[in-house]
């Protein structure tokens, strides 16, 4: 395997903000956001923490198919301390 791809997640409270690196998600996007009717953007929904395995539960999030990296996966072992 080559790499790996990575994409950042965003939580629905930062992609709304003004200030946000690359301009603020308008409620017209959010919308089609919010349905998964948007090729650049999925959305998750929140999970509760009963539903988590660490119970700390998870914010609603959004994943930005145009903000992504590629990593091998010896490298991400290594820093996740994996490594053999």
């Amino acid at each position: 395997m080559n790499g790996i791809l990575l994409y950042e997640m965003e939580t629905k409270s930062d992609i709304r903000k003004e200030d946000r690196v690359g301009g603020r998600i308008n409620s017209d996007l959010w919308r089609r956001i919010e349905k998964n009717d948007d090729s650049r953007y999925h959305y998750l929904p929140s999970a509760p923490p009963e539903n988590d395995l660490v119970q700390t539960g998870l914010p609603e999030l959004v994943v930005d198919f145009r903000r992504y990296f590629a990593m091998s996966a010896s490298e991400i072992e290594r820093q996740l301390g994996l490594e053999n």
